[in-house]
């Protein structure tokens, strides 16, 4: 049979042990957002491609909405209208020696009376082009729009929320909104996918990616919030490890002897489970940078099939179409021919055969061949600047991925899973040379 005083212990070590865990979990948690934050390297709108990816831009959209409180054109806001209150509490307490006693003490606080927001898919811009983003479900940090104190006499106080006091009142209201306003910068961390309704890439929520950060701060500012995150874990996980088995045993056990022994077994046990930890998420990160490489590497090799493909297709069609207008114009000319000589010949009105001319005419108002020429020249163009963008991020990453493979500590749990160094994207081999090409008149 387990003695009453050693369930406690087991318990008071359990209920801290438990605690140092979660403690633990979102100090990791937090440092491996920062690190995936480092690890993706910003993209540009026209070089996204389908998984984890990062933007930056500004909010645009051609149907804006208003937000409540603030009148401004938005992409997302929300908005609340708080009610303060205030009142004394007399409370009983036994004091020492036993006896009863009382207290008079103040609450107060705010109550929400009214709340709400609106959020729309927009477009993040920047100087490559256009990229949607759909934001529901992901962790939105907006900008203030508007925050305001305001007593009875203020016709604001009345505009929103009902109109009578909630109990214990002090008549003082407080409304604030937020929300990302119309051209403001925006950083975007993502799963990309491609659009149901065109051929093109977006942002949107992914039920197997944790990470759709969608913040009017720029991107030093997130990794450093995760960073204090992990560090405020850390040193709150340090404390409790030092005072929890004092406090726990005092509350549980009723006794001021446990042995400093104790605090500083839990404080081991609290630095190995740590530090066991972090090298995993080392580890695994490093893995999953690796992995990132080999992804961009890929795409760089489907950019190049797709020009492989696609430029010997243009140029058939073109050229196709040089003389299909050829030979049509030569038709129109021989038909406009005959049927000025029905005309002369008969003295009657123009045959069907001009009808007809009428009619390709109008069918076919703008079948020039200068303009199939843009538009095979803005293919062109455009595909080399996706492999352009497909090698600067291939090698944005590997950079990144050779520096954390050389810095200490992480050289140490680069060994031992084996990675090795990377070299840049280079085009040395004809397969990966510009494709030439020459139409002839």
């Amino acid at each position: 049979m387990v003695e009453p005083v050693l369930w406690k212990w087991l318990l008071a070590y359990g209920i801290l042990g438990l605690a140092l865990w979660f403690i633990t979990f979102g100090g990791i948690r937090s440092r491996k957002r920062q690190r995936m934050i480092q690890n993706i390297p910003t993209s540009k709108t026209a070089g996204v491609f389908i998984g984890l990816v990062e933007v930056q831009g500004t909010a645009e959209s051609d149907s804006p909405i208003t937000s409540e409180l603030a009148k401004a054109r938005c992409v997302h806001y929300s908005f609340s209208v708080q009610e303060h209150w205030s009142r004394r509490v007399t409370e009983t307490y036994r004091g020492s020696g036993g006896k009863t006693r009382t207290r008079t003490r103040t609450e107060s606080g705010w109550k929400t009376i009214e709340s709400g927001g609106h959020e729309i898919p927009f477009y993040l811009k920047d100087d490559s082009g256009l990229l949607r983003i759909v934001p529901a479900k992901a962790k939105v940090e907006p900008m203030t729009l508007f925050s305001e104190k305001v007593r009875r006499s203020d016709p604001l106080y009345y505009s929103r929320g009902h109109h009578f006091a909630v109990s214990n009142s002090t008549h003082k209201r407080r409304f604030l909104e937020s929300g990302i306003p119309m051209h403001h910068d925006v950083y975007v961390i993502g799963q990309s996918r491609e659009r149901e309704d065109i051929a093109a890439a977006e942002i949107a929520h992914d039920e197997t990616v944790k990470m759709f950060i969608i913040s009017t701060r720029p991107e030093e500012k997130i990794q450093k919030s995760f960073r204090n995150g992990f560090w405020g874990f850390i040193i709150f996980g340090l404390l409790v490890s030092i005072g929890g088995p004092w406090l726990l045993q005092d509350i549980l056990i009723h006794a001021q002897s446990f042995p400093l022994l104790s605090s500083g077994i839990t404080v081991g046990v609290y630095l190995i489970q740590l530090i066991a930890r972090w090298s995993l998420m080392v580890f695994n990160d490093l893995v999953d940078l690796k992995n990132r490489v080999f992804q961009a590497s890929a795409n760089i090799d489907v950019q190049l099939k797709r020009r492989q493909d696609l430029i010997p297709r243009l140029v058939k069609v073109v050229s196709g179409l040089k003389d299909y207008e050829s030979k049509l114009q030569s038709h129109l000319v021989k038909l406009r021919a005959q049927s000025n000589t029905t005309v002369k010949t008969k003295g009657t009105k123009p045959s069907e055969c001009s009808s007809s001319i009428t009619a390709i005419a109008e069918a076919y108002p703008e079948m020039k061949s200068d303009d199939t020429f843009l538009k095979l020249q803005k293919k062109l163009s455009d595909t080399e600047e996706r492999i352009a963008l497909a090698r600067n991020y291939y090698n944005d990453i590997v950079t990144h991925y050779n520096t954390r493979r050389e810095t200490i500590p992480d050289r140490y749990f680069a060994s031992i899973a084996g990675l090795k160094h990377i070299d840049l994207f280079v085009a040395e081999d004809f397969r990966r040379a510009t494709v030439k090409v020459e139409l002839v008149d």
